[in-house]
């Protein structure tokens, strides 16, 4: 009795450590973590690819012995949601569960402009979205400047002259406006 009440005691004690030794690698993190440019071009703005995120932090997060690491993907019944479920673990033993939600793509276009409507495909493109969105909230990820959805508001405008010139040069290479 005596000895499984030290042991008992030992595993706490040793758990307690590995919670401070992840607070403080969190914090270390946190501090040194760059701003992830978005170099990489959507249909309507600018964001960060998961590869390129997963390059500026994965040696962070290697010096802090920190990991995360998604074991459940679902689809939710209705076909509207990925529910992402993991652990964000530390080298030291303690981890703590993590979850992130993110709607179901509905559709995928290609850069031809083709839609994809493989269900696979459309798994794999949600997966991605939400392991990007998930592990960047989790870590406290921050992509280029946060305009809090704004859209650029605010920004400097482009003059009546330079929309002339830009519709020329798309009406000249035949691409869409």
């Amino acid at each position: 009795a005596k000895l499984s009440a030290l042991l008992a005691v030992r595993r706490e004690w040793e758990a307690d450590e590995a919670r401070k030794q992840f607070s403080g690698a969190i914090a270390q993190f946190s501090a040194e973590c760059p701003i992830v440019e978005p170099l990489d071009h959507g249909e309507k703005a600018a964001y960060a690819k998961l590869d390129r995120i997963y390059r500026a932090i994965r040696p962070l997060k290697a010096k802090h012995g920190l990991s995360v690491i998604w074991t459940e993907t679902i689809l939710s019944d209705d076909g509207k949601m990925i529910h992402l479920k993991g652990f964000l673990s530390h080298r030291a033993g303690h981890s703590v569960p993590v979850s992130y939600d993110m709607p179901f793509p509905e559709g995928i276009i290609t850069r031809e402009g083709k839609s994809v409507i493989n269900l696979s495909q459309r798994m794999g493109s949600g997966t991605s979205y939400a392991r990007r969105y998930g592990e960047c909230a989790i870590l406290n990820v921050v992509c280029g400047k946060d305009d809090d959805g704004a859209g650029g508001a605010g920004g400097e405008c482009i003059t009546a002259e330079q929309v002339k010139e830009l519709r020329f040069m798309i009406a000249e290479t035949g691409t869409k406006e």
